[in-house]
């Protein structure tokens, strides 16, 4: 018997198919607020792949959506990968910090009397 997953099925569609789906989607769900958030969280999909799949489904939107979710996952990617940097350097000052200690001769003492 095989396990059930966890992630629900409108999550793992393939783009074709979550195109059919989206559509009916769109015809029960009509007055959102905001449509790029909702679709991207229901379909599990980032808010650029939403607005542009929104667009090819007829939603109409401003001239810049679509440049403005590009430009916010772009600021996203940097930011994770500041923060990676971030930690990266920490672990490393860290790392560095008790490889010296263990390195050093000083620190150490050597007595022949301890049987062990």
């Amino acid at each position: 018997m095989t396990k059930a997953q966890s992630t629900p099925r409108r999550k793992r569609y393939k783009k074709d198919i979550r195109l059919i789906h989206a559509a009916q989607w769109l015809q029960e769900n009509s007055p959102m607020k905001n449509v790029i958030k909702r679709y991207a969280k229901w379909f599990g999909v980032s808010r650029l792949c939403a607005a542009q799949e929104l667009i090819s489904l007829g939603v109409i939107f401003d001239k810049d959506v679509v440049s403005r979710e590009k430009q916010l996952e772009i600021d996203k990617a940097n930011q994770r990968k500041q923060a990676k940097e971030k930690r990266l350097q920490l672990y490393n000052e860290t790392y560095y910090y008790f490889g010296n200690i263990a390195d050093e001769e000083d620190w150490i003492e050597h007595d022949e009397g301890i049987p062990f």
